[in-house]
C-alpha cells in the first residue's frame, strides 16, 4: 500500500495485439494533465516474453505485473485494486484510446457526486461514431419488455427504457456502464467488494454495479470524458467461444440475482424474441455471422449450447494463437 493514497490508479490488462496495447498506454500517458497523483498498473497477462519486456520505459508512472498464466478480467483487476491505495480506480481495456483530460474529468465527476460508486465515459467506435455504453441489467422483466418490443414502441416510458434510444449527450444515472472504461470509487469498493471472479469474462461489471446499487450507490454516465473503444480486438480469433462465454456469463448473472425461475423466464422470452430473427438471418445470410450469433442465442435459450467458451481456451493455453486477452 502507498503511504498516502493516490488520486487515481489506472489498471490495464494486456491483450492479443501488442501494438494496440502500446498505443493505448501511450494515449493514456499523453492524456494526463498532471493535476492528479496517478499510477498506471499494467498487467502482462502471460503475453510472449518479448512483447512487453521494456514497457516501463514508456513512462515513470507505469508499474508492471507479470502473470505466468492467463487470468480472467475480474481477477486481474481485483489484484491491482487490492494492492493499491487510491481514491479512485480506473479499469481500462487495452483496445482503447484515451482522449486528453478524460481521466481528470472522470475523477472530477466522481468527486462531484458523493454517491457515485461508478462513473463511465462516452465511448466512440474506431471510426469515431457513438458506441453504446449504458445498459440495464439482464432480468426477466427486461427480456419480456424486449420480446414484446415495448422498448421500440414506447421507449420513453421509464420502466421500459433500455437506453437503446439514449443519445449519450447528457449526464445520467444508469443501471450499468461498459467495463471497457470504468471508474470505481474506493469507498464503494470497501463496502461492496471487488469483482465476482466466477465471471471469467462478460457480465462482471453488470454484477458489480448491481451489487453497488443494492447498497445505495449510483452508476453515473458522463459525456464530458471520451474514450475510443475499438472493441472485440482481444477475442478476434475466437468469435464462437466469445459468444458462448457471453451467454454463459448471462446465465451466472441471472441465477445469482434472480434464481433458477428467473433464468428460465429470461430464456423463454429470449427464445421467442430471437427465433424469428434467426430464421430471417438464416434465409437471407446463409452462414453469415449474424445468423450464427442468433443461432447460439436460440440454442442457449433451449439449454443446447454445448461448445467451449473463452475460459477453456485460456486454461488450456492453446498453441499457435495470439495471447488471449481477457478484458
Amino acid at each position: 500500500m502507498n503511504c498516502s493514497p493516490l488520486d487515481l490508479c489506472v489498471s490495464v490488462v494486456s491483450g492479443g495485439n501488442r501494438q494496440m496495447t502500446l498505443d493505448c498506454l501511450q494515449s493514456l500517458v499523453a492524456s494526463l494533465t498532471g493535476a492528479l497523483k496517478v499510477e498506471i498498473h499494467f498487467v502482462d497477462n502471460a503475453a510472449p516474453d518479448t512483447w512487453f519486456s521494456d514497457i516501463e520505459t514508456l513512462s515513470p508512472l507505469i508499474r508492471v505485473r507479470r502473470n505466468s498464466y492467463r487470468k480472467g478480467f475480474g481477477r486481474n483487476h481485483n489484484e491491482v485494486i487490492s494492492s493499491v491505495d487510491a481514491d479512485f480506480y480506473f479499469l481500462l481495456n487495452d483496445d482503447t484510446y484515451v482522449s486528453p483530460g478524460a481521466c481528470e474529468t472522470l475523477v472530477a465527476e466522481g468527486r462531484r457526486s458523493a454517491r457515485a460508486g461508478f462513473v463511465g465515459p462516452r465511448l466512440l467506435n474506431g471510426d469515431r461514431t457513438l458506441q453504446r455504453s449504458c445498459y440495464r441489467y439482464p432480468s426477466p422483466q427486461l427480456a419480456l419488455i424486449q420480446m414484446m418490443l415495448l422498448n421500440k414502441l414506447v421507449p420513453r416510458l421509464p420502466w421500459v427504457d433500455d437506453y437503446s434510444h439514449f443519445n449519450h449527450k447528457e449526464r445520467r444515472i444508469v443501471e450499468f456502464v461498459s467495463g471497457a472504461a470504468l471508474l470505481a470509487r474506493k469507498e464503494m469498493v470497501s463496502e461492496v467488494g471487488l469483482f465476482d471472479e466466477q465471471f471469467f469474462m462478460y457480465a462482471e461489471e453488470a454484477d458489480w454495479c448491481f451489487r453497488a446499487r443494492k447498497a445505495g450507490w449510483q452508476t453515473l454516465f458522463t459525456p464530458e470524458a471520451t474514450i475510443v473503444h475499438y472493441g472485440g480486438q482481444s477475442t478476434v480469433n475466437f468469435c464462437q467461444e466469445r459468444s458462448v462465454e457471453f451467454l454463459r456469463s448471462h446465465s451466472k448473472f441471472l441465477i445469482k440475482h434472480f434464481g433458477l425461475i428467473g433464468l428460465i423466464a429470461y430464456k423463454i422470452c429470449t427464445f421467442f424474441k430471437h427465433l424469428p430473427r434467426f430464421l430471417v438471418y438464416k434465409l437471407a445470410f446463409w452462414g453469415d455471422a449474424r445468423s450464427a450469433a442468433e443461432s447460439d442465442i436460440v440454442l442457449w435459450s433451449l439449454g443446447l449450447l454445448r461448445r467451449r467458451g473463452l475460459k477453456e481456451i485460456s486454461e488450456n493455453e492453446l498453441s499457435n494463437t495470439r495471447p488471449l486477452v481477457v478484458n
